[in-house]
């Protein structure tokens, strides 16, 4: 059986190992029909001619075949003088059909490697957007999160490695500051201030943080994938050159068969232990049991001549390329399998986050609307968390879905449309999630903001005994509360999964 050596980066000499795959199989199909390579050019075998008038003539006038180049391109010129072989190839006679024949074995490991061809993405590039989706969520970590990612590690096969995503210091000093502040408060508005701006808001922003490293963990799916299917394809075109050149030199026909292994391609999510969850009963207790997220492809795929995975004897030049065509469509549709089981995960993940779970997602602050509610709250308090803690954590929260917004996937992964899931993969799904969190973490964000204005809006009411003001405020509170303002529609992907009208 051919073995043939491919290190993560052989795809990279695609074009070196396809030219050497054209000039062995070339070679190997002048063995097939009794000619041996001659430095640049083929000469009958002796041991094999049964046609020939005189072994004079052969001797003195020996009929040749030019050679292809080093490219695998040119050759097949026929000279020869007062004799001729009389075989025929490809329906036409010897003498004016091997540049023929030799242009058909190109075109067909062209056909084959064409998915592949001209270009084909690195892992590097995917692996390069999912860091970037890696820094957009540090913007929202509140404790330390463990996921894998995609590493290779000089230049061995290092696949994936645990990868710990440190908490954010200002957003968990503002968290802890609001809990603070609330703790030196007393009455029904500072119990309310904990409830939305402590214990909800701080849970529905982990919950965010969780889907989207889930949704980023797609990315190093995508980046595992690619990687598997460079070295798969790569070591097809070696160990079908290996055949070729075992074959043209006469050597016993070599067992052939392919491996594509997809095990574990997709990095694994996980919240580390001991992270902190919202208290039992929290607006956000129903996504506790979703927080830790695995997404597996366990694929393998084997392609051999007689299908009995045991490999078979590559008789001829035609069992090489036949194995060549019939193992590179499998690697593209074990790939378009392993992206499509991508895309179903990550649609599965947008309908539990906005069916039973859309709670634990979106949260919606139920403001103050009386301001006799803020006579026992403390002034420098409640200015402190209006205009300190709150922006904050709003601004976090921002800068996170403004980095989100930025990932693609599509950028990355495009390809030709017949290799795997089509031309850019399963970056629709991919897209679609990254729109709802960026629209998620936008109107939390003016949910916090629009809270922020609210308690400012209080504090001041206790600035003035004056009933006319007290009621002017309390209409503006009331106004808050109406949120005619509201920015943020989440309207997205197919049927509309998020309508908050």
């Amino acid at each position: 059986m051919v073995n043939s050596t491919s290190t993560p980066d052989d795809f990279v000499n695609i074009d070196e190992k396809i030219a050497a795959l054209k000039l062995a199989a070339i070679d190997a199909y002048m063995y097939y029909y009794s000619w041996e390579r001659k430095g640049d050019h083929y000469e009958p075998s002796m041991n094999n001619i049964t046609e020939m008038p005189s072994i004079f003539d052969v001797l003195d006038h020996p009929p040749r075949v030019t050679r292809p180049g080093s490219d695998g391109e040119g050759g097949g010129d026929w000279s020869c003088s007062n004799w001729d072989i009389g075989k025929k190839v490809f329906g036409a006679w010897n003498d004016k059909s091997y540049g023929d024949a030799f242009e058909h074995i190109r075109t067909r490991i062209h056909d084959a490697i064409a998915p592949w061809k001209p270009s084909f993405p690195t892992h590097w590039s995917i692996q390069a957007e999912a860091d970037a989706g890696w820094q957009a969520i540090s913007e929202i970590s509140t404790g330390s999160v463990k996921y894998r990612k995609i590493v290779d590690k000089g230049g061995t096969d290092g696949d994936s490695e645990e990868t710990t995503s440190p908490e954010t210091p200002g957003l968990v000093e503002a968290f802890d500051g609001v809990k603070t502040d609330c703790n030196t408060m007393k009455g029904n508005f500072a119990d309310s201030i904990k409830l939305n701006f402590y214990d909800n808001l701080r849970g529905v922003t982990n919950n965010l943080r969780d889907a989207a490293i889930y949704w980023n963990s797609s990315l190093n799916a995508e980046a595992a994938i690619f990687k598997e299917v460079r070295k798969s394809v790569s070591k097809v075109i070696d160990d079908a050159r290996s055949a070729c050149e075992t074959l043209a030199s006469g050597g016993n026909p070599p067992s052939l068969i392919a491996t594509l292994k997809l095990v574990d391609a997709v990095a694994k999510m996980a919240t580390a232990a001991g992270q902190e969850h919202p208290d039992p009963g929290s607006v956000t207790s129903a996504a506790t049991e979703t927080a830790i997220a695995t997404i597996e492809l366990n694929d393998s795929m084997e392609v051999d001549i007689e299908g009995d995975g045991q490999g078979a004897k590559a008789g001829d030049y035609d069992d090489v390329l036949k194995f060549v065509e019939s193992s590179l469509k499998s690697v593209s549709e074990k790939m378009r399998r392993a992206e499509s089981a991508i895309e179903k995960s990550i649609n599965s993940k947008l309908d539990e986050m906005s069916g039973g779970g859309k709670s634990s997602y979106d949260l919606q602050f139920e403001p103050v609307t009386d301001s006799s509610e803020f006579t026992k709250v403390d002034d420098a308090t409640l200015k402190r968390l209006s205009t300190n803690r709150l922006p904050t954590i709003s601004g976090h929260l921002r800068t996170c879905a403004d980095k989100i917004m930025s990932v693609s996937m599509s950028n990355v992964v495009i390809r030709n449309v017949n290799c795997g899931y089509g031309a850019h993969g399963p970056s629709g799904g991919f897209e679609e999630m990254r729109e709802t969190l960026g629209n998620l973490l936008r109107d939390l964000a003016w949910e916090v903001e629009n809270g922020a204005a609210n308690i400012e809006t209080g504090r001041k009411l206790t600035e003035s005994a004056d009933e006319d003001n007290r009621n002017a405020f309390d209409q503006k509170l009331r106004d808050i509360a109406d949120k005619k303002d509201k920015r943020s529609d989440i309207k997205m992907g197919h049927g509309h999964r998020w309508d908050l009208s």
